[in-house]
């Protein structure tokens, strides 16, 4: 699961905030390990902007292809679209 201990650091136009050891240790080390390395990430598969920026998100190709291949991130995924998580914030 997560940590639900939350500092929060600053309040502006966005609200910041610190969670120390939100994920287990397992799990960290899994995601850092699994990491994608931002040269394996070529534009020709990410979206394109009108403003010529380049990004993903959850509806994209290359993350649907990431996460189908990743049992770290899929796990990380179930926490963070998880009702429990959701409500915590809300």
């Amino acid at each position: 699961m997560f940590r639900d201990k939350i500092d929060y650091l600053e309040k502006k136009q966005f609200t910041l905030f610190k969670i120390d050891n939100f994920l287990t240790g397992d799990l960290y080390n899994s995601l850092e390990k699994t990491f994608p390395r931002i040269d394996e990430i070529t534009h020709n598969k990410m979206d394109i902007y009108k403003n010529k920026k380049y990004a993903f998100d959850t509806t994209s190709k290359i993350h649907k292809d990431f996460i189908k291949n990743n049992t770290s991130f899929q796990d990380f995924e179930k926490i963070i679209h998880s009702k429990k998580f959701f409500n915590f914030f809300f």
